[in-house]
């Protein structure tokens, strides 16, 4: 492995980065941020597999190293701390897919946490390795697909606008809220269907037609998360609606994509 050192302000971080073999197809950048060394020596295999790996200790200038690798995944290992891998979330969500990495032990009510705060996947110590690099791969494949299916499109929709290029949801009163690839993904599923009841399983059957996939979690956490992101900025807002026993309905007024 090489070094490199890599400075923000006061704060210098070393990064490690695995020798990424000439003979594989190039699968994406990830970045590993723990600080045990049994992770990090079990996870060096993944450049073996197409990935291009670095590894990190967890920092809190960690936004300004995945920006700078430009990753594609972010996987990170939660003996950091919930509150820590939380944060993480917070911040990498928007410039990256973020798996998170947990033991046995992790509760349920922990995984959830984790997943309503922007994991698109949760990954438990043991994992076989062949497992691992698929999942991996699977959320780089939403991420692509997502991108490229929303290269030109937008929707305009009662003074709310979504730009489907930067992932960015513009609410009526001026503010942003950032999507991850699978939020986005379902609500221009949504969109394209609205006043619609949709039940779980058509939303993941249009969301595949969309090139996004939800895999490893349940539509009710994703829609969950929307919520919590919209009504941060205003309670009273309430665009997605449940239907109870028969899925979710997207209420609007002179909605089109642009």
């Amino acid at each position: 492995m090489m070094t490199l050192n890599v400075a923000e302000e006061s704060t210098v971080s070393a990064i490690e980065r695995t020798t990424f073999p000439t003979q594989q197809i190039f699968q994406g950048k990830l970045l590993v941020i723990s600080d045990m060394p049994a992770v990090r020596e079990t996870l060096s295999f993944v450049s073996n597999s197409g990935f291009d790996v670095s590894f990190v200790v967890p920092t809190p200038n960690i936004d300004a190293i995945a920006r700078s690798l430009a990753v594609d995944v972010a996987l990170i290992d939660l003996s950091c701390g919930l509150e820590t891998c939380i944060e993480f979330l917070n911040t990498l969500c928007q410039y990256c897919m973020v798996v998170v990495l947990g033991g046995q032990a992790t509760t349920e009510q922990d995984r959830v946490t984790l997943l309503e705060s922007g994991a698109e996947d949760f990954l438990v110590e043991g994992v076989g390795k062949r497992e691992l690099v698929a999942r991996l791969r699977v959320c780089l494949r939403a991420a692509r697909e997502t991108t490229r299916f929303a290269h030109h499109r937008g929707y305009s929709f009662d003074n709310w606008s979504l730009n489907s290029r930067s992932g960015v949801l513009n609410t009526p009163n001026g503010s942003s809220i950032s999507l991850t690839a699978t939020e986005m993904t379902i609500l221009i599923a949504m969109l394209d269907r609205p006043d619609e009841v949709l039940a779980r399983e058509e939303i993941i059957n249009l969301t595949r037609l969309h090139a996004g996939e939800v895999v490893g979690r349940s539509v009710d956490v994703v829609i969950m998360r929307l919520r919590r992101k919209i009504a941060a900025v205003d309670p009273s807002w309430v665009l997605i609606k449940t239907v109870r026993g028969a899925g979710y309905r997207l209420t609007l007024d002179d909605e089109a994509p642009l």
